[in-house]
């Protein structure tokens, strides 16, 4: 069954919620005319969507060390500063595949 993008956010967060509730699997099903299967099935969809959302957050770059990079000193393309004064400096583009 397809579900519409406002019924899988009602449902996910009908299943977050039993997380957080002092239910059993089958009164919070009761209260909410759920099947357990139903939030079963739910709650492993927020999974995958959690696994998803995590493995999307990285991907591989390529480093290169040559003389290049040393001899000719320039701008950084992108530079992050993290707290405690930790910087983070990216020559060069990334393509993401």
């Amino acid at each position: 069954m397809r579900y519409s993008d406002t019924e899988r956010r009602e449902r996910f967060a009908l299943a977050r919620a039993f997380g957080t509730s002092d239910l059993t699997k089958a009164e919070y099903c009761r209260q909410h005319g759920l099947s357990a299967n139903s939030l079963d099935h739910w709650i492993r969809e927020i999974a995958k969507a959690e696994r998803e959302t995590v493995e999307a957050s990285f991907f591989e770059i390529q480093m290169t060390d040559g003389p290049t990079a040393v001899l000719q000193p320039r701008r950084p393309d992108l530079e992050v500063e993290l707290p405690l004064g930790v910087k983070l400096r990216f020559f060069g583009t990334a393509v993401v595949k």
